[in-house]
């Protein structure tokens, strides 16, 4: 039988995101007055807690006197008379898993637009696309609201109120689902939770103009039912559960039910107690995803908001403080783009501070983190404090998180080496990105739709990151890796969590390019396949000659395609020829003799045509070393 992620585990990373704990596995000896000295500098570009505002006069006489405002309205209210227009909800669908939005015939995801046709009725790719109109119906409808309170027009707020009530009314009708919590509205309770944020905010935006037996019947009817279910559901501590306690919080505070929102802040699955547990000792969120932190950022924000507008943010105050300090992890951890690495279930090219999740931390939680875009938050809080992230010179590793930032000279470079959760993880341990000069020379592709087998067959195993790999398979468990050394420019690391063999690794950036070094020591001597892959994000031209032959056989090898293949060599060169007219010299050189394998290979949306996988492996052997080159030309 293959080695293989166990099944349980899978079914945890992969479709749900829930587990119980971070995993508590011993961290390698660092010194705890180093680490705080060490942590302490990124609090000097953090700003005081403030307290968010929501001043519509203001926003109206900004309106009346800024063209770029006046063009911003116009275009939220073309799209709103659109949505409303030619789209809306209805009560006879169901909702599924927004994952699940794939292509039938190829299994690559597919994206949703407004005018996406509607799928066949009780399939799959019907209930993702449910999702996703109702996702946007919900937008619309907080939009409206805001647009009725910014210009008094009647039909905005008789609309809003209409889906409402047409939520209060379907609410109990639809079918309870349990494929990940207990949900109606939506096919999960994470959806239902996020869901159930904006549409607290659009009836407090409007209730004080509508009949107060009306709002009574959207609070019996949808509000406190979903409160009941979000809080059946919150049984993990994830990014899902943040989500669950925020939602509850939100909820509790909307309902005026104080133990409720106690419950939601203090409780066992609270807010406190998620990041107490789930924020590591270096500042970031457990799970191994930048995506996901920002995801669990987001949920804690909206609830910090909400909270900050109704006066109920005083219990708040120590989980703002924490959640800042996730925030200015990031901006350590960020490329000199913006971008992050895309380690786990991240979506490759994440900004670090992408406007949205700006626009609603720097409302209570303001960080230095650039120019502000024009929307709701900043027309309705104008003084939010703003100024340039300060730039990121400087190596760093966060050893808790397992995680390292190479930066020296044009070089940086994101290395990973092992994981101390399950939720989210990729069989990405040993796995590094490098930039020259801004450029991407080798990435991660981060994640896909999960229900996608482009997602589940290739992106998430090994063979798609800068890999090692044994007898054709990847990392087979997720474990911590155990940090060897770390300076400016280099780092070394080891992991056990390969089959049937260890690994170490060591990888440096400086003035003469990149290099990596990596070791594969078969358990007990025994003869296996043993190889590296390395994933270049340009065309690749050979130094030598390559014949068409198959892809190697092992899992994800068959996502390959216009495979070539090397003779017996311990040495081998191509050159890479990469964005903006930056080109590279590739150098494999290996202790025993091996064959060099070139194909395309797809990128995060299945495309080929500019990612090209390049694996050296050595059969029927205990052991290898190779080293590879990367040098500007």
């Amino acid at each position: 039988m293959k080695p293989t992620l166990p099944l349980m585990l899978i079914a945890i990373a992969v479709m749900t995101g829930i587990e119980d704990e971070p995993a508590q596995a011993q961290a390698q000896t660092v010194d705890p007055a180093a680490r705080v000295a060490a942590d302490a500098a990124p609090y000097l570009f953090g700003q005081p807690l403030r307290r968010a505002v929501e001043d519509w006069d203001a926003a109206r006489r900004r309106i009346a006197t800024d063209p770029a405002a006046q063009q911003w309205l116009r275009g939220v209210r073309a799209r709103t008379d659109s949505w409303i227009a030619g789209y809306g909800d209805r009560a006879d669908w169901v909702a599924g898993w927004a994952h699940d939005m794939v292509d039938a015939r190829t299994g690559l995801p597919v994206s949703w637009q407004w005018t996406t046709p509607e799928p066949p009725a009780g399939s799959k790719a019907h209930g993702a696309w449910v999702f996703y109109r109702r996702t946007a119906n919900i937008q619309t409808v907080l939009d409206a609201a805001r647009l009725f309170r910014l210009t008094g027009q009647a039909r905005y707020r008789d609309w809003a109120a209409q889906q409402l009530d047409l939520y209060a009314a379907g609410y109990a009708r639809w079918p309870l689902q349990t494929f990940s919590g207990q949900s109606r509205m939506m096919g999960q309770s994470l959806d239902e939770a996020t869901a159930s944020i904006s549409l607290a905010d659009a009836a407090r935006l409007i209730a004080p103009a509508v009949d107060p037996g009306r709002v009574a019947q959207w609070n019996s009817g949808l509000f406190a039912p979903m409160l009941g279910d979000i809080v059946k559901s919150n049984s993990g501590r994830n990014n899902i559960a943040v989500w669950q306690a925020s939602a509850s919080a939100v909820l509790a505070a909307h309902l005026g039910r104080d133990a409720d929102y106690r419950a939601a802040i203090d409780g066992p699955n609270g807010i406190r107690a998620m990041l107490d547990r789930g924020v590591t000792p270096d500042g970031l969120w457990f799970e191994p995803s930048a995506g996901y932190a920002a995801y669990t950022i987001q949920a804690l924000a909206s609830l910090f908001t909400f909270a900050s507008l109704n006066g109920r943010d005083a219990p708040l105050r120590a989980a703002m403080e924490t959640t800042q300090r996730m925030l200015i992890s990031r901006a350590l951890m960020r490329f000199s783009d913006g971008t992050l690495p895309a380690y786990g279930d991240t979506t490759y090219g994440t900004q670090a501070f992408p406007p949205a999740l700006i626009e609603q931390t720097q409302r209570t939680m303001p960080i230095r983190a650039g120019t502000l875009r024009l929307s709701w938050a900043t027309l309705l809080d104008p003084d939010m404090p703003m100024a340039p992230p300060p730039a990121q010179t400087a190596s760093h590793d966060w050893p808790y998180s397992q995680a390292a930032m190479l930066r020296e000279g044009d070089w940086e470079a994101f290395f990973l080496y092992g994981q101390r959760s399950t939720s989210h993880a990729q069989g990405d341990a040993l796995a590094y990105e490098l930039r020259y000069r801004g450029v991407p020379v080798t990435s991660d592709q981060g994640s896909a739709a999960y229900g996608s087998t482009l997602f589940l067959d290739y992106l998430r195993r090994s063979v798609a990151h800068d890999a090692p790999i044994v007898d054709g398979h990847g990392q087979a468990t997720f474990k911590p890796g155990q940090l060897i050394s770390f300076a400016d420019g280099r780092i070394a690391a080891r992991h056990d969590g390969y089959p049937g063999a260890s690994v170490t690794r060591s990888l440096s950036v400086g003035d003469k390019g990149a290099a990596d070094t990596t070791t594969i020591t078969a358990t007990g001597g025994a003869a296996r396949r043993l190889g590296v892959v390395f994933n270049a994000d340009c065309p690749v031209t050979p130094a030598g000659t390559l014949t068409p032959g198959p892809a190697p056989a092992g899992d994800g090898f068959g996502w390959w395609r216009q495979t070539q293949v090397s003779g017996a060599t311990t040495r081998w060169s191509a050159t890479l020829a990469c964005a903006g007219g930056a080109s590279f010299t590739l150098a494999l050189d290996a202790d025993r003799p091996g064959r060099v394998f070139v194909s395309q290979a797809p990128d995060r949306a299945g495309r080929y045509g500019q990612r090209t996988s390049i694996y050296f492996e050595a059969a029927s052997t205990p052991a290898l070393t190779l080293r590879t080159t990367i040098t500007p030309r």
